[in-house]
């Protein structure tokens, strides 16, 4: 997966800061969501964003909790 420029892990209940941590080993990532990782930290999505300068990282939960929200109705 040495080419993949963008990875959404939103809803992805198991991933911690230790295992996002590991995605700083793919450079070419551009674009990271996190929303709805209840696991991941906000020291962990800063941490991930200095190693990955180039990617943005998010972890949106009001978006996040939006599309659960209409996803159910």
């Amino acid at each position: 997966m040495n080419n993949l420029s963008e990875l959404d892990l939103r809803g992805c209940q198991g991933i911690t800061d230790r295992g996002i941590a590991d995605l700083a080993n793919m450079k070419n990532l551009q674009w990271i969501q996190l929303g709805g990782c209840l696991n991941v930290t906000v020291n962990g999505v800063r941490k991930l964003q200095r190693l990955l300068p180039n990617a943005k990282v998010e972890k949106d939960e009001k978006e996040w909790s939006f599309h659960q929200n209409f996803n159910l109705n």
